[in-house]
């Protein structure tokens, strides 16, 4: 599949050019693709796609006026406002076929997909914005761009403002939006390649169902540690798993764990292993400690997204 001005295929050729148009979090899962780890299939909608969408409602110097006068007084007036004008935005018939087609060339037109933020600045060496953009998994592709301007939206959240202001980062920098297969995994959660109290320690943190419980601190996971050179389970600590987000018909739903799912550890050695290899050959990769975002269905681990560990 070949690039274009408004899309960008996950299994495209790497390119660093392509940061300024799909952002930190999709430029790292594309480079991903290109060392066939197993990233969920998709594609990524340009910031110049929003460039177009904002100058086809004739909007854009209207915004620029508006970030040109945000300060930390009132980040929350000027968001919602922001918000407004983005959500009401009309998509041309034009740009509505092209993501139409882009469904159909990647094969997602017929299930539910993911939709996530891809800011310009995101996951990058010094920059995390882990957590402050909006994402939703399990969208029905009837409603695909709906959720694509919460996602534009969501580089204006107030937590994005206030980042940017403290970091002395463009309160407007433009945004990707990564539409994928979503997996409705049964075990997911985060992977540390260096555990910032060991070095020679690799840290990952598990809950049964999707990764949202995890990534959101809303229970203690499972913990396992695991030797960088033996690769060796060094040490687990039972978590108190006692919810989980799962998918439901459409989007997400929290449920309770069973007693079995918290009395029990999620994943065995075999598999920690297998995770342990994945994250390493990912550290190599980008050539510094990662923070990598991972699913299990059927045994299959999925990588979903890595990120240079910040703190």
């Amino acid at each position: 599949m070949k690039l274009n001005k408004f899309i960008v295929f996950l299994n495209s050729e790497f390119s660093c050019n392509l940061l300024n148009e799909i952002g930190g979090k999709a430029i790292n899962i594309l480079r991903l693709s290109q060392y066939n780890l197993n990233v969920p299939s998709g594609f990524v909608i340009t910031n110049s796609l929003l460039n177009y969408v904002l100058e086809y409602n004739k909007i854009l110097k209207k915004i620029k006026e508006m970030v040109a006068k945000i300060n930390f007084d009132n980040i929350v007036n000027i968001f919602n406002m922001l918000k407004h004008e983005i959500i009401s935005m009309r998509i041309p018939e034009n740009i509505i076929n092209i993501v139409k087609k882009a469904l159909k060339d990647a094969k997602l037109d017929k299930i539910n997909v993911s939709i996530r933020s891809s800011g310009i600045s995101e996951d990058l060496r010094k920059y995390s914005f882990a957590g402050l953009y909006d994402s939703f998994i399990n969208i029905p592709v009837e409603e695909i761009m709906t959720y694509i301007k919460l996602c534009w939206a969501s580089q204006f959240n107030p937590q994005v403002l206030a980042y940017r202001l403290m970091k002395n980062l463009p309160l407007f920098e433009g945004m990707g939006v990564i539409v994928q297969e979503t997996i409705c995994g049964d075990v997911s959660g985060v992977m540390f390649t260096q555990n910032l109290d060991r070095k020679d320690e690799l840290l990952i943190e598990a809950n049964f169902g999707l990764g949202i419980s995890v990534v959101k601190g809303e229970v203690t996971p499972d913990q396992y540690v695991v030797s960088r050179k033996k690769l060796k389970v060094l040490r687990k600590v039972l978590g108190q798993k006692d919810l989980k987000y799962v998918c439901a018909d459409i989007g997400v739903k929290r449920v309770e764990t069973s007693v079995n799912e918290r009395n029990n550890f999620c994943l065995d050695d075999e598999m920690l292993i297998k995770l342990a290899k994945i994250g390493l050959k990912i550290e190599q990769i980008f050539g510094a400690p990662q923070d990598i975002e991972w699913t299990i269905k059927d045994n299959t681990i999925y990588i979903l997204q890595s990120r240079f560990i910040t703190t």
